[in-house]
């Protein structure tokens, strides 16, 4: 805000995603469900701040339908994973929804505006949304210590890149 080289409204969406990012990773170990909707909530404001930077285009929504399409054939037809309860099974595919169109936002913005910025939102969005395919993996597919090793390993640098980039 001192420095005046971003919107406002950019880096106001961007705390606040970054803030219930901050109380998912508190809350998902006792609350899955809690947790993920802290997480999907920021998500919506990283959303939000990158629409800041560019107004939605179709470009975007491809690019994150495509990917939301990837990770839905996951969630609903991977033999690997087990859900106890269809409910989280919901949760994941609405999680994965937000996401992706999160990811695609960032893409597209990236794709239109070579810049610094959007490299790092777009490294960022990435790094988070293979820290989340390794939590699913860790939660609801047996994925053992690596999972949960490369879920945090990814985690904070995502958490860190779209941090420094507001």
């Amino acid at each position: 805000l001192i420095r005046g080289q971003s919107r406002i409204s950019f880096q106001i969406f961007l705390s606040a995603g970054l803030l219930l990012a901050c109380l998912g990773d508190i809350l998902i170990s006792p609350s899955f469900v809690v947790g993920a909707s802290l997480f999907a909530a920021g998500h919506i404001c990283c959303f939000v701040s990158y629409c800041a930077l560019d107004r939605l285009r179709l470009l975007d929504s491809v690019i994150g339908g495509i990917i939301f399409g990837a990770a839905a054939c996951f969630i609903l037809f991977s033999p690997i994973l087990y859900f106890s309860a269809d409910y989280l099974r919901g949760i994941c595919l609405a999680y994965a929804l937000i996401i992706s169109c999160m990811v695609g936002k960032a893409a597209g913005n990236f794709i239109r505006i070579r810049n610094p910025l959007t490299a790092t939102l777009l490294v960022g969005c990435i790094l988070f949304f293979f820290s989340d395919l390794m939590l699913v993996l860790d939660w609801f597919g047996g994925g053992g210590r690596i999972t949960g090793l490369l879920c945090m390993g990814t985690y904070y640098p995502a958490e860190c890149l779209l941090a420094i980039s507001g």
